[in-house]
């Protein structure tokens, strides 16, 4: 559960998968669910193929009915549905009203059971798709509903994923804002970077091209053109060394 803090997220697939069956066999159900239902995040995370992604989400969905766990298949169905919007097979690519997850009837029974992993990866996943599609008021209220409880991402890369998203989103508004909330959003996506460079240091797979990419929308809108496409090009180069294909 803590590899990807030390070595690329795709070493965690094998675990996960064998977590999974370790789990059945011995009769510890809810583990297993755990670890099918981070294969299936963080394989979204890793930027692999969407389809490939939703083939996987798929199978290991089936397992977890199997097994009748709810929780584990809630969390995983929330990314199915994201990885089904972002191929475009939603009515409306902003809402999570699909085969997987529709969000007018499962939000309120996450409420009622107190499933507060299950509301945060709901609003991180649609915060990252608002991102997407440039839809930047619905992302930044999905941020800030995802912070209050950002503790719970502890220890899972989940929580780096939004400290990056949160940076891009109050970045792709700062031209728009006024000048006392432009030093809001410097002031914040600086403490962000520094927890961003800091996992850089320990995993640079993982989170050093997020870093220098943060750092050159914070150069563009600064108004640093040379400097923002020096880091944009370092981003590129690392992203696509480490085989983010999302992020390049």
């Amino acid at each position: 559960f803590v590899r990807h803090w030390k070595e690329h997220i795709r070493e965690t697939f094998k675990p996960c998968i064998e977590g999974y069956w370790c789990g059945v066999e011995n009769g510890d159900f809810e583990y297993a669910g755990y670890c099918a239902s981070m294969y299936g995040k963080n394989l979204f995370y890793s930027g692999q193929i969407l389809e490939v992604v939703g083939k996987e989400i798929d199978i290991n969905i089936k397992r977890l009915q199997k097994i009748q766990l709810g929780l584990s298949n809630i969390w995983i169905n929330i990314f199915g549905q994201v990885v089904q919007n972002l191929q475009g097979k939603c009515k409306n690519i902003l809402e999570f009203k699909g085969d997987y997850f529709y969000e007018d009837k499962m939000l309120p029974i996450i409420q009622d059971i107190g499933d507060i992993h299950g509301m945060q990866f709901f609003y991180l996943t649609k915060m990252m798709l608002n991102y997407y599609f440039k839809n930047y008021s619905e992302a930044i209220e999905c941020g800030q509903k995802v912070e209050k409880n950002v503790s719970r991402f502890v220890g899972i890369i989940d929580i780096a994923i939004f400290y990056f998203y949160d940076s891009l989103v109050k970045l792709a508004v700062y031209s728009t804002s006024s000048e006392e909330e432009q030093e809001e959003i410097l002031a914040k996506v600086n403490k962000n970077q520094e927890k961003m460079y800091t996992w850089s240091k320990f995993a640079p797979m993982n989170f050093l091209h997020k870093f220098y990419l943060v750092k050159a929308e914070l150069c563009r809108v600064t108004r640093k053109s040379n400097k923002a496409i020096k880091y944009y090009d370092k981003s590129i180069n690392l992203a696509k060394e480490n085989e983010y294909l999302n992020d390049e």
